[in-house]
């Protein structure tokens, strides 16, 4: 596993406060915001191999805990034992198409795949935590940015005469 990707998924996916609580619960060294702390986690993990694996090794748990678990949409379903037991044996024996996000899985897709991926969601993992069946899906984000548009021409003309706050 590299320490970079692990690093960038980190700082990517888990929020500054969350991640200085978790760096202060292994004491690992920790800067004001993520550029200093990225900072002060290459030079530890540089003064000893040691450091940079039992550090990797903690996070990755940490990461994967996060990836399941915070901030995120988790769904709980109430069924009878008989129906989630024949749920969990179909899972059991899915083969996972592959996908660029499977691919990936855990990490994030770099900016050139995230661009063609597309919006499906596609199932990533199925795994068993403490003897609890988890599902992992993974989509790509849809962003909508509204964006003013000033007025041009006549409609300047009609705006402006409707807001003293009109500029050009």
């Amino acid at each position: 596993m590299s320490y970079e990707l692990l690093i960038n998924s980190l700082r990517r996916r888990i929020p500054w406060s969350v991640m200085s609580k978790i760096l202060h619960h292994h004491s690992f060294p920790k800067g004001h915001g993520w550029d200093d702390t990225v900072k002060k986690l290459n030079s530890f993990g540089a003064e000893k191999s040691a450091n940079k694996t039992k550090m990797v090794d903690k996070l990755f748990v940490n990461y994967s805990d996060h990836l399941i678990g915070g901030d995120k949409a988790i769904r709980f379903f109430k069924e009878r034992n008989s129906i989630i037991n024949g749920i969990i044996e179909d899972f059991d024996k899915y083969h996972i198409p592959e996908s660029l996000f499977k691919t990936n899985y855990p990490y994030l897709l770099d900016d050139t795949d995230l661009e063609s991926a597309e919006t499906a969601t596609y199932l990533v993992d199925v795994s068993k935590i403490s003897g609890k069946q988890v599902l992992v899906f993974c989509t790509k984000r849809c962003i909508k940015e509204r964006v003013e548009i000033p007025p041009i021409g006549e409609l300047a003309v009609l705006c402006s005469s409707r807001t003293k706050l009109y500029a050009k």
